[in-house]
């Protein structure tokens, strides 16, 4: 007796059922492969043609002088490493010019619009590829997407990241995890945002689970209370040291709207030594810890074993914090007046080592409570390939010590420069109806 059309199909190949015309093409699949060709054509076509601007000069430069077996050493001044190890495979593979040089970015913008493919879960089959189609079309992605920067790079990684969170929440698999700290990795490699990356993701995850924390019912009530004010001192504490973070940053606070004139780039000038951090900021850090303190204890006190099974939020909160905590030992050593990082400075030779001790040894403490395997995992994940990148393939053993401290170090000093003088109406007036309307929309 034969076989019936659907057992035929249900054991017949792909290319079977193609060339007996059973194979029918989803019209979704057939969009996507349309953006992508797309984005293939805009990216990769004529790279070569435009003049390098001089911020590709500098990338393209000392990445060939990686390419060639020379010195290379990261300085924060040009960002994360990660950028220099892929332009420099770029040129081992299809030879050194300005066209290869723009290869990987082309090849991540590319990717980077196909990877919107996975969020049509939570975006919806039209929303998923209307935000393709912005993501192909859009003037910022096309242009930084064909340059030789870290924005393309940034927005694969971000993407990534992502969808680590929202599978996470969905089946708790610990490969999200995974998925996560090598996506946290690279993006710290890569450029200096990933520090705003991570306080965005930490706050969003942090509400989440303080509302959570909140609906579940407790047993003793002056525990929650406990807790509903332990975490007000925490959101206050934030607010005062944003206050004092951007009145640092401006210059003062009375100058956060006021523009400034532009620099001159003539002009000499070296990076001020840090003396400590704003008042604002310093008192505000310490009321952060105070409301973190009081809100961790009762949450422990009511649930204790609970917190390692029922909340996925925390999970993620801890293998974002602690893989990343020990690259913040920038700002305790701000705060106790520290001098910076010189170039050939080593973390094992300072007082700000110290702080990066104390902080490895706090996050291990906190992934080895939750869970040691899992943590150990993570942190493998996270600080191999940070390794790795940071010491230039392990032939600059300084470049530890540049992107766990000089980096941060150096973009705290730069957050006062304003380095174009817009004034404060310029993105949100001129930049984004005209060049970025995809988050606008």
């Amino acid at each position: 007796m034969s076989a019936s059309p659907m057992e035929k199909n249900k054991h017949s190949s792909f290319l079977d059922r193609a060339l007996d015309g059973d194979f029918s093409i989803n019209a979704e699949i057939l969009i996507y492969a349309v953006l992508i060709l797309v984005a293939v054509f805009t990216r990769f076509n004529d790279l070569d043609s435009r003049v390098m601007s001089h911020d590709e000069s500098l990338h393209t430069y000392y990445s060939w002088r990686f390419a060639e077996f020379q010195d290379y050493a990261h300085t924060p001044l040009m960002h994360g490493p990660l950028q220099f190890h892929l332009i420099a495979f770029s040129y081992f593979l299809f030879g050194d010019s300005d066209g290869s040089a723009r290869i990987p970015v082309a090849l991540i913008g590319v990717v980077s619009i196909a990877l919107i493919y996975v969020f049509r879960h939570w975006l919806g089959r039209w929303g998923a590829i209307i935000a393709a189609l912005l993501m192909v079309i859009s003037p910022y992605m096309l242009y930084y997407q064909r340059y030789v920067r870290n924005e393309a790079i940034v927005v694969l990684l971000a993407l990534l990241m992502f969808w680590a969170v929202f599978r996470y929440f969905e089946n708790r698999q610990a490969r999200w995890l995974y998925l996560l700290s090598i996506s946290l990795s690279l993006h710290f490699a890569a450029k200096e945002t990933a520090f705003i990356y991570v306080a965005q993701l930490l706050a969003f995850l942090g509400l989440y689970l303080a509302w959570d924390l909140i609906k579940r019912p407790w047993d003793v009530v002056w525990l929650r209370n406990v807790f509903i004010v332990g975490f007000s001192i925490l959101l206050v504490g934030g607010i005062i040291a944003g206050i004092g973070f951007f009145g640092e940053s401006s210059g003062g606070i009375e100058n956060i709207f006021s523009p400034v004139e532009p620099l001159d780039p003539t002009a000499s000038g070296s990076i001020e030594a840090p003396g400590g951090l704003h008042p604002a900021l310093a008192f505000g850090a310490w009321v952060m810890i105070a409301g973190f303190a009081i809100s961790a204890f009762a949450t422990i006190r009511r649930f204790g074993k609970e917190l390692r099974t029922d909340f996925p939020a925390l999970d993620l909160i801890i293998i974002t914090a602690t893989l990343t905590l020990p690259l913040l030992a920038a700002f305790p050593a701000r705060l106790l007046g520290f001098a910076p990082l010189s170039s050939q400075g080593s973390i094992f030779s300072s007082r700000t080592g110290i702080v990066v001790l104390i902080f490895f040894l706090i996050s291990a403490m906190v992934g080895f409570l939750w869970n040691w395997r899992k943590w150990l995992i993570a942190a493998g994940i996270f600080f191999g390939p940070f390794i790795i990148l940071y010491t230039s393939l392990f032939t600059n053993g300084n470049g530890l010590s540049s992107g766990l401290v000089r980096s941060l170090e150096y973009w705290l000093e730069q957050q006062g420069e304003k380095r174009g003088g817009q004034p404060w109406f310029y993105y949100l007036f001129l930049q984004i109806p005209m060049y970025e309307f995809l988050p606008a929309i």
